[in-house]
């Protein structure tokens, strides 16, 4: 009766064991929204000023993952070419930060917006030099479907308190992850 209570509780213990372990995995999905779409996409960024492209180039824009539903969009080296009457001179911008992008979820993806202002930009114009009061690097109704990132940017030039809105300077990249 001892041996029989003693296979028993043998049979119960092994039974106990095998339903509390539990298997994980290396590949489980990110659990918010801000390490889904974080990291490097790479594509291509067109410029263009009043409506007509002006250069494409490849890059790679960085999400960082800042909270669980926001991203910081990181652009290094953010260059364009800016065309004022006969001249073209490529404007860097340099290492560029825009904070706290709030991620919202769509059917397909997620959408977010955000900006960033930019002081004392050099505009290279011939031989001469100006230097903007800041530029605002702004945008809209960016998209995330899958590994695809859609970032239309647009930059606003405000030189001694007057926005230069003939510049009309909007970029779009799309890239992948």
């Amino acid at each position: 009766m001892k041996k029989d209570f003693l296979k028993t509780m043998l049979f119960m213990l092994c039974a106990l064991c095998a339903f509390s372990f539990t298997a994980c995995s290396d590949d489980d999905d990110p659990a918010d929204a801000a390490s889904k779409v974080a990291g490097a996409y790479t594509g291509d960024l067109e410029v263009f000023m009043g409506g007509q492209s002006l250069t494409t180039a490849e890059k790679t824009i960085t999400l960082t993952k800042k909270t669980a539903t926001t991203v910081d969009i990181v652009i290094n080296n953010f260059t364009i070419d800016v065309t004022l009457g006969e001249l073209t001179s490529t404007v860097n911008l340099g290492n560029v930060t825009i904070s706290n992008c709030a991620l919202t979820e769509t059917a397909n993806g997620y959408t977010f917006a955000g900006n960033v202002r930019i002081p004392n930009v050099k505009v290279p114009i011939g031989t001469m030099e100006m230097t903007t009061d800041y530029c605002d690097v702004t945008f809209t109704n960016a998209t995330i479907n899958g590994n695809t990132l859609t970032l239309p940017l647009s930059v606003g030039v405000t030189l001694k308190g007057n926005l230069l809105e003939n510049l009309a300077i909007t970029v779009d990249f799309t890239g992948t992850k």
